[in-house]
C-alpha cells in the first residue's frame, strides 16, 4: 500500500472500524470506501461530504489538498437517495474542473458518511498541466472541421453552453467541452476541443445506449482491506 493511501486508512481506522477498500492498480490510492460509517457531522450533506474528503485527500490524490494551493474539490450536485444523500465533489485545478475527475460520498440520514467512490486524479499527474487557450470563437472553425469530419453537417444548439476544464492527458492541458449535432439525423456528440489549437481530444455519442459486455462478471479488486474487528 502507497504511503499516502495507508496514512488516510490509518487515520479512518484511528477514528472508525468496519471500514473496507478498495486500491487503484497502477496509483495504490483509495478507489472504494464502504462498510464502515464515521461519526456523526455537523452541516449539511454536502458540507459533511466536502470535509471528509478534504480530511483524506491523502488517500484520495495522493497528497492533502490543503499542502496544494492549485487542487480543491466543489459539490457539483447533491442528490436524495434511499438510505441517505449521494454528493459528488468535482476535482478542481487552479478553479477549473478536471474532465472526469470526481469524488462520490453517501451520506447517510444520522449524517455519517458510510461511502466513497473515488474518480479523482493523482497529484503526481498534474504537476505539469499545459495551461495555453486561445478563446473559444477563434478556434471554433477548425473544431467545426474535425466534428463535421465524423459525418455531415454539423449544428452546435448553444454556443453559450461552453465549458472549459483540464483534460487528463499526457502532460494534461486545457480544453473545451460542448455538444455538437451532427449529421442528418442530427445526432448529439459531446465534443472536447484542444483550447488551443482546436483538435478533438475526445468525442462520444450522448443518450446513446450502453455497448453489452460480453462478459458480466465483475472483476476481483487487486488490493482490497478491512477494519473490520480492529
Amino acid at each position: 500500500m502507497a504511503a499516502p493511501a495507508k496514512t488516510a486508512i490509518d487515520k479512518l481506522k484511528g477514528r472508525d472500524t468496519n471500514w473496507k477498500w478498495h486500491l487503484k492498480e497502477k496509483t495504490d490510492l483509495i478507489d472504494l470506501l464502504y462498510g464502515g460509517a464515521t461519526s456523526p457531522r455537523e452541516g449539511t450533506p454536502s458540507e459533511i461530504a466536502l470535509g471528509f474528503v478534504l480530511a483524506n485527500s491523502e488517500g484520495f490524490i495522493g497528497k492533502s489538498a490543503s499542502d496544494d494551493d492549485a487542487i480543491s474539490f466543489e459539490v457539483i450536485y447533491e442528490r436524495k437517495c434511499r438510505k441517505g444523500n449521494t454528493v459528488r465533489l468535482a476535482q478542481m485545478y487552479s478553479g477549473i474542473p478536471i474532465y472526469g475527475a470526481d469524488v462520490a460520498v453517501l451520506v447517510f440520514e444520522e449524517k455519517r458518511v458510510i461511502h466513497a467512490a473515488n474518480r479523482a486524479l493523482p497529484v503526481a499527474h498534474l504537476s505539469d498541466v499545459h495551461m495555453g487557450k486561445r478563446p473559444y470563437k477563434e478556434i471554433l472553425p477548425i473544431i467545426r472541421d474535425h466534428v463535421s469530419a465524423l459525418g455531415g453537417p454539423v449544428v452546435q444548439e448553444n454556443s453559450d453552453d461552453i465549458e472549459l476544464l483540464v483534460w487528463k492527458g499526457n502532460p494534461p492541458l486545457l480544453g473545451y467541452r460542448t455538444a455538437f449535432h451532427i449529421g442528418v439525423e442530427r445526432r448529439p456528440w459531446e465534443i472536447v476541443a484542444h483550447a488551443e489549437n482546436g483538435t478533438l481530444l475526445h468525442k462520444a455519442p450522448l443518450f446513446s445506449k450502453p455497448h453489452k459486455k460480453e462478459n458480466n462478471k465483475k472483476k476481483k479488486p487487486v488490493h482490497s482491506g478491512t477494519t473490520e474487528g480492529e
